[in-house]
């Protein structure tokens, strides 16, 4: 072998290398966004059993958390461990994250919007 067959299998090998390094870091955003969007279905889920059983919205995520209604070992902070926001409007409950900024009212706000039909039902399912 040849200094210069040398150079070019592993010139090959770093152009392969950091092709799947680009394609595993832009998989990562998009799994952290599903992940804050799992996380606030769940929680969205507890605030409407809470709104069901006091009727009456939570204030915010940490008073399900100390009511019972979201387990203590499960996540109730956003994916770049900011507070989600839960917003009531009747019986139809909004759960949302900044996003990875972490400045609301910008394009990467993740929202989960509640069921239109719990809040027509006057909170009743």
């Amino acid at each position: 072998m040849t200094l210069i067959e040398i150079l070019v299998v592993v010139s090959l090998m770093a152009l392969i290398g950091s092709a799947v390094a680009m394609n595993v870091m832009g998989s990562t955003g998009h799994a952290t966004r599903q992940t804050c969007e799992t996380d606030a279905r769940a929680i969205r889920a507890a605030a409407e059993a809470y709104f069901l059983e006091r009727g009456v919205c939570p204030a915010r995520v940490m008073a399900l958390v100390d009511e019972g209604y979201v387990d203590r070992a499960s996540r109730s902070l956003d994916p770049w461990d900011g507070e989600f926001k839960l917003t009531c409007d009747g019986g139809d409950i909004e759960v949302a994250s900044a996003g990875p900024d972490r400045s609301w009212g910008t394009r990467d706000d993740i929202r989960v919007p509640g069921d239109r039909r719990m809040a027509r039902a006057g909170g009743r399912a």
